[in-house]
């Protein structure tokens, strides 16, 4: 059976659902849900130092799959891809079943989400697109649905690299909706779909022809003690963090900051209670928020911390006032005194939190007050608000 054309949508389902049937055991994993150069990407069958290196010189799907220990209602999943054989100028061999070498130009690569309702596939190509004045590079999308028997495509010019450049890519399901984020540096919404039932595993593929390289994975899944908070005992919390020993467990409040206020604004002057979550510390929200104070809910994760392979240093998902997920290479750092650095590169700001003790009431930061940052950000549309 040959599958030549990824717009054959019967025999693409067919294959893809026997080949993930057919392996689906074999990549079973257990709680380490962040790989990178540092940390190895130990459980890929395509795994390098560099990160999972997808070849394919066949005239099939070659693809590497991770299933979940458990299917999940909610996910989110952030990695880059680098498309090895997408120079626009050349033609890349592979084999048929015959043994037969042929050649193809811009080979199609992806990624996918399988589900226990829904199969979700995602293939890229570098294209060009046609204005009235002038022809651009581009990078054409196309989306599979496969328990619907949806398919759409969408062609993107701007904010992506098209050909054989690194983009970053944010993929989330939540509430039956999923949401695909993708660029070359910032991560602006690119599509919306419905996925039903719960999701089961997530993969990347290569079309025949096509080599590339996934790298700097990061999986969160909703498995945080505290995800499903729904109060805060305060005593319970002052009795266990007395008991830690862990210096970054605690109460956290916002010391000093130096903002961008063009590219970002803090909603609130935030204190945190911190707890460690297997290798990450999750920051709590209990108070201070100024922009959307209604939402936010004292024992609500706000900020989760990664280890990074360097000593104190972590990377960040911060929860922006609007509980919209922020995650472009941010950073956090130990500091002198009980602080810790946090850094926004892509917004030019950074803030600091200090450690308090539980009976510290929120101190606000120094620079704008919680009412300039909430009155400014609510009239603002071109600042993200944290």
């Amino acid at each position: 059976m040959n599958i030549r054309t990824l717009n054959t949508f019967a025999i693409l389902r067919i294959i893809f659902l026997l080949l993930l049937a057919a392996v689906a055991e074999s990549y079973m994993m257990g709680e380490n849900r962040y790989w990178n150069k540092g940390r190895g990407y130990s459980g890929f069958g395509y795994a390098t130092s560099e990160g999972i290196l997808i070849d394919n010189p066949t005239d099939t799907l070659k693809y590497e799959y991770y299933k979940l220990g458990e299917a999940s209602e909610s996910l989110k999943l952030h990695f880059r891809t680098r498309n090895l054989h997408g120079s626009p100028s050349k033609k890349y061999p592979y084999y048929t079943g015959k043994r037969l070498m042929a050649k193809i130009g811009n080979p199609h690569w992806g990624f996918f989400l399988t589900g226990s309702q829904d199969t979700v596939i995602i293939t890229a190509k570098g294209t060009e697109k046609l204005t009235a004045l002038e022809t651009m590079a581009a990078l054409e999308l196309t989306i599979y649905e496969l328990s619907k028997k949806l398919k759409d495509q969408i062609t993107l010019s701007e904010g992506l690299n098209p050909y054989d450049g690194d983009n970053q890519w944010d993929i989330s399901v939540d509430a039956g909706l999923m949401h695909i984020r993708g660029g070359d540096r910032n991560m602006p919404m690119i599509y919306e779909t419905e996925f039903d039932g719960e999701v089961t595993g997530f993969g990347f593929l290569t079309g025949w022809g096509g080599k590339l390289l996934v790298s700097d994975i990061d999986l969160q899944l909703p498995n945080l003690r505290f995800s499903d908070f729904e109060g805060f005992d305060t005593d319970s919390y002052n009795a266990y963090l007395s008991e830690s020993e862990d210096d970054m467990e605690g109460y956290w409040s916002l010391f000093d900051r130096d903002i961008e206020e063009s590219l970002i604004k803090l909603g609130g002057d935030y204190r945190f209670a911190c707890i460690k979550d297997g290798d990450n510390y999750v920051f709590l929200y209990l108070e201070g928020a100024g922009v959307n104070s209604s939402k936010w809910l004292p024992g609500q994760p706000k900020i989760i911390l990664t280890p990074s392979p360097f000593s104190d240093i972590f990377e960040v998902e911060w929860i922006d006032a609007m509980k919209e997920s922020m995650d472009s290479d941010i950073k956090a750092q130990r500091g002198e005194g009980d602080t810790l650095l946090i850094q926004f590169p892509y917004q030019n700001s950074k803030i600091r939190l200090r450690r308090v003790s539980p009976s510290t009431t929120a101190t606000s930061a120094t620079g704008a007050s919680t009412s300039k940052a909430s009155s400014e950000a609510a009239s603002s549309e071109t600042s993200a608000t944290a």
